[in-house]
């Protein structure tokens, strides 16, 4: 969406509804909310993307945005509710792939060199 126009737009509009950003990476905006108001906070912000849209390219133009939610326990790890799983980063399932060469790697490496990386 125009590029940093579209972006100032979004975090402008957002922060004015007072949505708690966390940080913007490329297009990306990252924001949080309680758990018993993420719906009211989600579809806020889904209302703020459209109306940088509207602002930057004209009434007749919304872009379709994509979210993935991501939830956290309380100790500050990624909690998949489905599978029941936490880890201590965000992970999309089709990195979990790339995710398992580089530990498989790392293991490697404290096991020849018999070192012993950060844990």
């Amino acid at each position: 969406m125009a590029g940093d126009k579209g972006n100032k737009a979004r975090v402008r509009v957002a922060t004015e509804r007072g949505i708690d950003l966390g940080a913007s990476v490329h297009d990306a905006l990252f924001y949080t909310a309680p758990k018993d108001s993420w719906p009211d906070v989600d579809a806020a912000m889904k209302q703020c993307m459209d109306e940088a849209c509207q602002v930057i390219l004209g009434d007749e133009y919304v872009l379709k945005s994509d979210r993935d939610v991501v939830l956290y326990d309380t100790n500050g790890y990624r909690y998949d509710p489905e599978r029941n799983v936490h880890c201590g980063h965000y992970q999309r399932e089709d990195g979990q792939k790339m995710w398992n060469k580089i530990e498989a790697a790392l293991d490697q490496v404290e096991s020849e060199n018999q070192i012993v990386l950060a844990e």
